[in-house]
């Protein structure tokens, strides 16, 4: 089984390039995903971060409120240290548990915003990188995310710039929307059938 890490910084459309792998038979375990179910479901992780940060980052019924701590988080490095210490182990405790669930399949995948950071590329046995460039990025997250220019700005300088995230990568895709994605996405999976079956 071949274990592919989708990564790309935020805007780059990592995920849109995961779900055109899942509707091509591709199951993708979404990092960020489920470290957000973690967030929200877990009362270990609650309570250790109540405990370092307050009851400032509850929301009204008392749940962790995403946005509250985002913005602590990514304006403090020691806060955002804190955060992927108590997140990540419990990530990829999450996706030994889904690689089990999932070793029938040639390739799976694996989308991570901060994979390389994080040590956890290491585990895997490709890096894709999908690429685009700083105006589409920008554009995109406000489309979505409703952030003011100065949070994108300081949410794109706490992620590994694109060239050294593609250093670090086997495959780069370009998702700028000068070129068609799905033509790139099935020249990889040509290459990467080719080398499951010289597994």
């Amino acid at each position: 089984m071949i274990k592919l890490g989708i990564t790309g910084g935020i805007g780059t459309g990592k995920s849109v390039v995961s779900k055109i792998l899942t509707t091509l038979g591709i199951p993708v375990f979404n990092s960020d995903l489920v470290s957000k179910q973690i967030l929200l479901g877990s009362a270990k992780v609650k309570d250790l971060l109540i405990l370092k940060f307050g009851n400032t980052i509850l929301d009204e019924k008392n749940f962790i409120d995403r946005k509250k701590l985002g913005s602590l988080v990514f304006t403090n490095n020691e806060a955002l240290k804190y955060l992927e210490g108590i997140l990540h182990p419990e990530v990829s405790l999450a996706f030994k548990e889904w690689c089990k669930k999932n070793e029938h399949n040639p390739i799976i995948g694996k989308e991570a915003a901060i994979l390389i950071e994080s040590g956890t590329y290491l585990e895997l046995d490709y890096i894709l990188s999908v690429n685009a460039d700083i105006q589409t990025r920008i554009k995109r997250i406000q489309e979505r995310d409703h952030l003011s220019s100065q949070e994108i700005e300081q949410r794109i300088t706490k992620q590994l710039p694109m060239e050294a995230l593609n250093n670090k990568s086997h495959f780069i895709i370009d998702n700028s929307g000068k070129v068609a994605v799905i033509p790139q996405i099935m020249s990889l999976l040509d290459i990467l059938y080719g080398l499951s079956e010289g597994e």
